[in-house]
């Protein structure tokens, strides 16, 4: 009887090991990885995420060419239009029997018409190129909590094993993998894996 108990004891042993191992490989240790990472880290993703959009979208903003101003263009407009309501030149009106002596009057709103047609135009495409670049940031932020729960998931797959031998040693060992978690993350945010390309 005791020789039939220690040749079955080694397979009840070896199968009651292999039940317990896959079961932490395949369900257990990603589901303790899964809650370890909600809890622990991807709060902390989604703000350096966030903070990341954010100074992106900064140095975007700033990259963009402000509008240029033309100060002797803006001053000769400004000497033109003093010019056109000078006495003087309401005197010669009068004279002459007309208020637009010689087309000036026509000239210069032509020339101011252009100018300011020419300012609107470079304000419209600055603002409407700060306008893409706001837009794209609250779309990158709203996406914060899908790319680091995607980071998360993928750097769990990628750990499986260690996150296995965490939760079937009940947290006795834990792997370097599992111990810093977090830049197991950024390795897989910075490959790219989630569609951020490692950039956000």
């Amino acid at each position: 009887m005791l020789k039939d108990f220690a040749d079955i004891a080694p397979k009840a042993v070896l199968a009651a090991a292999l039940l317990w191992g896959g079961s932490h490989y395949l369900l257990i240790g990603p589901d303790v990885a899964a809650r370890i990472a909600r809890a622990d880290y991807l709060p902390a993703c989604e703000q350096n995420y966030q903070a990341m959009v954010a100074r992106a979208a900064d140095a975007r903003t700033r990259a963009v060419l402000q509008p240029q101003t033309h100060i002797e263009q803006d001053m000769a407009a400004a000497q033109l239009d003093a010019l056109r309501s000078s006495p003087f030149m309401q005197q010669l009106g009068v004279f002459g029997g007309s208020g637009d002596i010689l087309g000036l009057g026509q000239m210069s709103d032509m020339a101011m018409s252009q100018l300011h047609a020419q300012k609107q135009m470079a304000r419209d495409a600055y603002d409407a190129t700060v306008a893409k670049i706001k837009a794209q940031t609250a779309t990158d932020l709203a996406q914060s909590g899908t790319i680091c729960g995607c980071v998360a998931d993928a750097a769990i797959e990628e750990s499986r094993t260690e996150w296995a031998i965490f939760s079937g040693t009940l947290g006795l060992i834990r792997p370097a993998p599992v111990r810093d978690f977090d830049d197991q993350m950024m390795q897989v945010f910075e490959a790219g894996s989630c569609g951020n390309g490692g950039q956000p």
